[in-house]
């Protein structure tokens, strides 16, 4: 399959990440204060690694960040060379 070490690398990640999640009580309550505040702010981040995002979001610039993002996935460096014949991409 064309993206099949991409998807793998994306599986991956994801079942790491829900090891590390932040606590739903924790997401509540910052729930509960955006929808009960007088003035909301626009954006609520939730959790040490989100915040570790948000601020390599102020500090990195995208090409960057997208960089340092898919190494620690284990994606591959370069896409596949050649499209996908039919019946062999990701929807075939």
């Amino acid at each position: 399959m064309l993206y099949a070490e991409a998807i793998e690398a994306v599986k991956r990640t994801a079942a790491e990440a829900a090891k590390r999640a932040v606590d739903p009580v924790d997401v509540a309550r910052i729930v509960e204060h955006a929808l009960t505040a007088a003035r909301p702010r626009t954006r609520y981040v939730v959790g040490r690694e989100a915040k570790f995002r948000a601020a390599m979001a102020l500090l990195v610039p995208d090409r960057v960040r997208d960089n340092l993002v898919a190494k620690a996935m284990g994606l591959p460096k370069t896409a596949p060379s050649a499209p996908p014949k039919a019946g062999e991409g990701a929807w075939g």
